[in-house]
């Protein structure tokens, strides 16, 4: 299996390679930035979050540059979340306060992963109670989408704000939702879920 998964890596690598040249050979910096987001994504969800911050490190710089305000909220949200993966605590209070502050994007994505980095940002700071609310609040914004990762994330910061609050059992089946919901999508090992 190992020989396979370093396989998988290698030829992994070969393709990215050829799709960066082609990006950069064509001079398509914002699109390059805006697949580095998808790329980031699926690495923080596998459990290789530091690939995922310097990634999205790069792909913001190149957006913000550009002036794309929508991008870099989206990236900064990633960020955040590959950021706390890797247990920098303080580097997520610092990424979430700047989102905080930053211009509100009418998104409803947007607003769902704004009320999930909060609830995260208040639970580091004592604050569970409104942490509690706003992993509510993403929780509700999200339901009626198709947005399945943002679902599930908002469902583990249910789950991580419910444990601190002593409740146990409702964290455990809120983790159970997301592994489920994760797993209808194909996601077999989602290293990112834990109970």
């Amino acid at each position: 299996m190992r020989i396979n998964q370093t396989s998988d890596d290698d030829a992994l690598e070969e393709r990215e390679a050829l799709w960066r040249a082609i990006i950069d050979g064509h001079g398509l910096p914002w699109l390059g930035a805006t697949h580095e987001h998808l790329f980031a994504c699926v690495e923080t969800w596998v459990g290789r979050p530091d690939a995922a911050e310097r990634r999205l490190r790069v792909a913001r710089e190149v957006l913000a540059t550009m002036g794309d305000l929508w991008w870099v909220g989206t990236l900064d949200s990633s960020l955040c979340r590959a950021v706390a993966a890797q247990g920098h605590e303080r580097e997520l209070l610092r990424l979430a306060d700047a989102l905080e502050a930053a211009a509100l994007v009418p998104d409803r994505q947007m607003q769902i992963r704004r009320n999930v980095v909060r609830a995260k940002a208040l639970l580091l700071r004592g604050s569970a109670a409104d942490a509690e609310a706003s992993a509510r609040r993403g929780l509700e914004l999200v339901e009626p989408t198709d947005l399945v990762l943002d679902h599930a994330d908002a469902l583990l910061t249910l789950a991580d704000v419910l444990r601190e609050r002593g409740f146990g059992d409702e964290a455990h089946d809120a983790v159970g939702q997301a592994r489920a919901m994760l797993r209808a999508k194909g996601c077999l090992r989602p290293s990112s879920v834990d109970d």
